[in-house]
């Protein structure tokens, strides 16, 4: 129960809490019952422009690179919308919160796994000259474009056998973690009324 104690201590407007809740669970939780297995090649066969775009135009460069990974955004964000079409998800999860953990937690999970395997690409393509710009930052950015091209990503996982199966296990252990999490905060979140707010939403 310490975490709900930690979390009392700093609550605020029950919306606010009810976000700080989220973030917690999702920062702190590793077990998971309903384990998910998924291809990496297929899922990056599926690009997907919108997360494309929102990762490769962050506002800090050094995580433009997950951009390679955008597939992986979207699927985890479209799973978790879906699941949480149900009550009483759907009342204390905007769709905007959804995407806005999705981001920040898959960044800090995948960027250490492929920082350095994208900088080395980024170099190798530099000495080749096959990088486009007239300056270091429009070069930089055409690289961020090439590496989150769907046959690029793939030819990246697929050269490199043991980041694909960190990047697959890590993606793996992170969606059943959360769905297991949004199901006990589907069930809990009653007691959860009743403990901070005495049963009002």
């Amino acid at each position: 129960m310490r975490w709900l104690l930690d979390i009392k201590a700093d609550l605020g407007p029950p919306f606010l809490f009810k976000i700080k809740l989220v973030v917690y669970y999702v920062g702190s939780f590793v077990p998971h019952l309903n384990y998910i297995m998924l291809n990496l090649n297929d899922l990056l066969a599926t690009p997907n422009a919108t997360w494309q775009a929102r990762l490769s135009q962050h506002e800090k460069p050094e995580l433009r690179f997950v951009a390679m990974l955008a597939p992986l955004f979207a699927h985890a964000e479209q799973t978790f919308l879906k699941y949480c079409e149900r009550a009483p998800l759907n009342t204390i999860l905007p769709a905007s919160v959804i995407t806005s953990l999705v981001q920040q937690n898959l960044s800090q999970l995948l960027l250490p796994f492929i920082s350095r395997v994208c900088v080395y690409e980024m170099h190798v393509a530099a000495k080749k000259k096959m990088l486009q710009g007239d300056t270091p930052e429009a070069r930089f950015d055409y690289c961020i474009k090439s590496l989150a091209e769907t046959d690029t990503a793939i030819a990246i996982v697929n050269k490199y056998p043991v980041l694909k199966h960190l990047i697959t296990v890590s993606f793996e252990n992170y969606l059943s973690g959360q769905l297991e999490l949004l199901e006990r905060l589907a069930k809990d979140y009653s007691a959860l009324q009743q403990q901070f707010f005495s049963g009002n939403k």
